[in-house]
């Protein structure tokens, strides 16, 4: 969802906003700006500042012209991949070449994989909250290790039972003086089969 904190200061505020692909959000500050003092930014990241007492018009304001802006579709999660891989293919070789692709950001996302009819194993929680899962990744006989951040071991878990598309991002570990591959989890969906097209 595309969203504004505002941060009050006894009358007045500061606000940061991020957007999503298909919502303008330096438009509907345009539209909601005479609940500004003032704003700025561009379509996926913007400021503002604010008085205390225009925060809530100005929040129902930027919800009408998102509401007008954006299609149900629109706020559905969507996952790019890069590039289709089989599961034995998850190296530390190919973490470093991917690597070597870097600074990524806006203009240059980090590469994402998707790797098809893959199986979510031996999941685990991690961190303090154990609000984290650890599960090895399996096609075929290959395998990788992988993290699920703030996802949590049953859910994790749970997809276990079905072959899965998982997308995934690919980096080298560097823990207790070793570097292994580890697969990051961005997503994924069950498996559905049938003809190509």
């Amino acid at each position: 969802r595309p969203c504004v904190a505002i941060a009050l200061d006894g009358e007045t505020g500061r606000g940061s906003g991020r957007s999503i692909e298909p919502y303008d959000l330096h438009a509907g500050l345009a539209a909601a700006s005479e609940h500004l003092r003032r704003h700025g930014g561009h379509r996926m990241a913007a400021g503002l500042e604010i008085s205390a007492d225009r925060v809530d018009r100005f929040r129902a304001a930027l919800a009408v012209h998102a509401g007008a802006a954006l299609a149900p579709a629109d706020l559905m999660p969507v996952q790019e991949a890069h590039a289709v891989v089989p599961a034995g293919a998850l190296t530390l070789g190919l973490a470093e070449e991917l690597d070597r692709l870097a600074p990524f950001g806006a203009g240059n996302p980090a590469p994402v994989l998707m790797v098809p009819a893959a199986r979510v194993e031996h999941v685990t929680a991690m961190g303090e909250q154990r609000d984290h899962a650890r599960s090895t990744l399996a096609g075929g006989a290959a395998r990788a290790r992988g993290v699920a951040f703030r996802t949590s071991q049953s859910e994790l878990a749970a997809a276990g039972a079905v072959a899965q598309d998982v997308a995934v991002a690919l980096e080298g570990n560097h823990w207790n003086g070793a570097v292994e591959a580890r697969v990051v989890l961005r997503g994924l969906c069950p498996t559905r089969t049938g003809a190509l097209r």
